[in-house]
């Protein structure tokens, strides 16, 4: 399944040092979005999807 932005903005999330399984937790994650989803997802959306792991994993 292909998400538009999300290959671009995971990738320069790792040139930045994030850590790879966090990148790898939301490559697996984001199978759940609907086909109508796909189109309007954006980085701003990413960027929430990353900051909820991390919050998740400090709990």
């Amino acid at each position: 399944m292909e998400i538009p932005a999300y290959m671009p903005w995971s990738e320069k999330k790792l040139a930045e040092g994030e850590f790879p399984a966090f990148i790898a937790h939301l490559d697996a994650s984001n199978m759940w979005l609907l086909p109508e989803e796909l189109q309007s997802i954006n980085e701003s959306d990413f960027e929430d999807l990353l900051n909820e792991l991390k919050e998740t994993l400090e709990d």
